[in-house]
C-alpha cells in the first residue's frame, strides 16, 4: 500500500435538476446537456492523515463520504516530503491523453479532468517527494452515461407532486379546508360552460353571464348537480340579472367567487397575512406538470451508481405532460375542445405544438436512445387523469355509460393505438429498449370494500359508491392486462410491481399512495392532482423502474479492471 499516491476518481451526477439542463423560458433541454462536449472526473489525492481512518476503499461508492472526503482534503496539511503532483489521464483504446502537474499548494490535492466521451480511461498519479524519489498509483476507471427518456401522461410527468409546494393565501387555505363545497363550485362552472354551448352562446360571453350566480346557487341550497342544471337552463337569465351587483362585489371569476362563498361560512382567518409570502406551486415544466419528484425522474436519480473503478451516470429527458394521451400527447399536440367548433385546439403552443415522439426526436438529434420510459392509456379511454374531465366527474347513469364506453375502447381501440405508437417509436426515436409501465389501478379498493370517503363519499362531490367503485377496479385490471399482451408481443420490457406495490394504499386507506383532493389545492392551487401518485406512492413508482432499469440496462460489467498498481521508485 502506497504512502502517498493514493486516490479516488468520481464524476458529477448527469440528473438534470442538478444541471440546471431545463430551459424554462425555452421550454426545452439545453443542447449541451442532452450532447455534451465533454464528461468530468474530479481527481482527489488522499493525504497520508486520512488513510488509517479509510478501513477500505469500498467507502467510494458513496457520494456523502466522497463529499465529506472532499471537505478534510481542503484543510490538509502537506507533508515535507511532498514537493509535486503528475496525475495522467489516458483513454484505453482512444487516442485522448492529458497530463497535469500539480505545484505544492493547498489546492493540489483536487484536480478535474475533461474527457472527450465515456469510456474506459486509465488514471495515475506520480507523486514526487524529497531526495529524488517517486511514487506511482494508477487504476482503470469506467465510465458510462445512458440517455433515458421519459414519455406519457400525468403518471409520468409527476402531476400532484410540484418541485415547490405553493404556499396559499388565508383565501386560498379557506378554500382547500372547504374542499367539497370547492369542488363543487368547479363543478358548477363546467355545467354552466356545458349549458353555454348548448345555448349557442359564444365561451367569453358564457363566462361572463353565467359565472356571477355561482354565490347564488350555494346560497339556494341547491344539492346535487342535476338541479343546478335545471336552474341554470331555466332561469339563468333572471338569476344573472338578479346578482349582477353582488357578482361586482364579488369581482368575477371562479377563484374570487369561491372565495366569497368561503367567507359565507365562515372561513378562512380574514385575510391575515402568512408568515412566508404565498406564492404559487413550482414545476420544472408548468405547462406540463411536469416535476422532478415523479416516480421516473427519481429513478433516474437513483439508478446512477458508483464504485471505486467505475460510474454509471443518467442523461435523463422528461417530457410527459398531464392529460396526454396517444393521439393527443404523443404523436401530436394535446388538444381541448372548443365549443361550437367541429375541431379541437391545441394546447401545447409553448413546445411548438409537438407531440411528444417529436419532441424527443428534435431533443437527442443524433444521440442513441438507450431506454424509453413510457406510462400510457387511462386518457385515451376516458377515464383522464383531469379531475375535471374523469369518469369520476360524472354520476349516476351518465357514469355507467361512460364505463361501459371504456370498457368496449379497451378492447378495441387501445390495442390499435399502442399499434400506432410502436410505429412511430420504431420509425421516429429507435431506442435500444422500450420500458412500458403498468398502472397503480386498485386506487379505489377501500371504496369498494367499505364505502367512500372525504369527497368521493359527498352528494356535492364526486359520490362514489361501492357498485362504482368495484366496476373502476375491474376497469384498471383489464387496462393492465392489455399493456402486459402488448409488452410481451412488443418485445417492450414490462415495469411491473406497481400494481402490487400500490395495493392497500389506495385513496380512502389509512395511509394512501394518492394526493388527495385538500393536498392537491394546497401544494398546487388546484384539484389536478389529486388521484395521482403521492411522494410514498412515487416512490414504489421509482423503485419498479430502477430494478427494471438495473435489470435490463445496466448489465454487469465484465471483470475488466485492472489491479492498482503501486510502485516506489528511487
Amino acid at each position: 500500500m502506497p504512502k502517498f499516491a493514493r486516490f479516488t476518481i468520481s464524476t458529477p451526477t448527469r440528473h438534470p435538476a442538478n444541471l440546471k439542463a431545463y430551459d424554462p423560458i425555452f421550454h426545452r433541454y439545453k443542447p449541451d446537456y442532452v450532447n455534451p462536449a465533454f464528461w468530468v472526473l474530479n481527481l482527489i489525492a488522499i493525504p497520508p492523515g486520512l488513510h488509517e481512518s479509510i478501513a477500505d476503499e469500498s467507502f467510494l461508492s458513496s457520494m456523502e463520504l466522497l463529499k465529506s472526503l472532499d471537505e478534510k482534503v481542503k484543510k490538509a496539511v502537506i507533508p515535507n516530503e511532498i514537493l509535486t503532483f503528475v496525475w495522467t489521464v489516458k483513454q484505453v483504446g482512444g487516442s485522448f491523453s492529458r497530463t497535469i502537474p500539480k505545484l505544492r499548494s493547498p489546492s493540489m490535492w483536487r484536480t478535474e479532468v475533461q474527457v472527450p466521451k465515456p469510456g474506459e480511461y486509465e488514471v495515475t498519479l506520480q507523486v514526487n517527494l524529497t531526495g529524488g524519489q517517486r511514487e506511482v498509483s494508477s487504476r482503470n476507471y469506467l465510465l458510462r452515461d445512458f440517455l433515458v427518456v421519459s414519455i406519457g401522461d400525468s403518471f409520468a410527468s409527476g402531476q400532484g407532486n410540484p418541485d415547490v409546494v405553493a404556499v396559499p393565501s388565508p383565501d386560498q387555505k379557506a378554500i382547500c379546508e372547504a374542499t367539497t363545497l370547492t369542488l363543487f363550485i368547479t363543478k358548477i362552472e363546467g355545467a354552466i360552460k356545458e349549458f353555454a354551448e348548448q345555448l349557442k352562446v359564444k365561451t367569453e360571453e358564457s363566462i361572463e353571464k353565467y359565472l356571477p350566480f355561482i354565490g347564488a346557487i350555494v346560497v339556494a341550497e341547491i344539492n346535487n348537480v342535476e338541479d343546478v342544471i335545471g336552474f341554470v337552463k331555466n332561469a339563468a337569465e333572471s338569476v344573472a340579472s338578479a346578482v349582477v351587483d353582488v357578482a361586482r362585489d364579488i369581482g368575477g371569476g371562479v377563484v374570487e367567487g369561491a372565495e366569497e362563498v368561503a367567507s359565507w361560512f365562515g372561513l378562512g382567518d380574514g385575510g391575515e397575512s402568512d408568515e412566508i409570502d404565498p406564492h404559487p406551486a413550482g414545476w420544472q415544466e408548468p405547462n406540463a406538470y411536469r416535476s422532478y419528484r415523479s416516480g421516473h425522474s427519481l429513478a433516474a436519480r437513483q439508478v446512477e451508481s458508483e464504485t471505486p473503478f467505475s460510474a454509471d451516470r443518467i442523461t435523463f429527458i422528461s417530457l410527459g405532460r398531464s392529460g396526454s394521451e396517444i393521439d393527443d400527447g404523443l404523436l401530436g399536440p394535446r388538444t381541448v375542445d372548443v365549443p361550437l367548433d367541429s375541431a379541437n385546439k391545441a394546447i401545447d403552443g409553448w413546445t411548438k405544438n409537438r407531440g411528444q415522439i417529436q419532441e424527443a426526436k428534435e431533443t437527442v438529434l443524433n444521440r442513441p436512445i438507450d431506454a424509453l420510459i413510457i406510462t400510457i392509456g387511462v386518457n385515451d379511454l376516458g377515464f383522464s387523469s383531469q379531475v375535471t374531465q374523469a369518469i369520476l366527474w360524472k354520476s349516476g347513469e351518465k357514469r355507467k355509460e361512460r364505463i361501459a364506453s371504456v370498457k368496449k375502447k379497451l378492447e378495441t381501440e387501445y390495442p390499435q393505438l399502442l399499434n400506432q405508437l410502436k410505429r412511430a417509436i420504431d420509425s421516429q426515436l429507435r431506442p435500444r429498449q422500450v420500458f412500458i409501465l403498468e398502472y397503480p389501478v386498485r386506487i379505489f379498493k377501500e371504496v369498494a370494500e367499505r364505502g367512500p370517503c372525504g369527497v368521493l363519499g359527498s352528494s356535492v362531490g364526486l359520490n362514489l359508491d361501492k357498485a362504482d367503485a368495484r366496476s373502476l377496479g375491474e376497469l384498471g385490471d383489464l387496462l393492465n392486462q392489455k399493456i402486459r399482451a402488448k409488452a410481451d408481443e412488443f418485445g417492450w420490457i414490462l415495469v411491473d410491481g406497481i400494481e402490487n406495490g400500490f395495493d392497500g394504499h389506495g385513496y380512502c386507506a389509512s395511509r394512501p399512495y394518492f394526493v388527495l383532493a385538500e393536498e392537491s389545492c394546497r401544494n398546487q392551487g388546484d384539484f389536478e392532482g389529486m388521484l395521482h401518485p403521492n411522494k410514498l406512492g412515487q416512490q414504489v413508482t421509482r423503485d419498479c423502474i430502477v430494478r427494471a432499469l438495473r435489470r435490463e440496462m445496466l448489465t454487469p460489467q465484465e471483470s475488466w479492471l485492472e489491479p492498482v498498481l503501486n510502485v516506489m521508485m528511487s
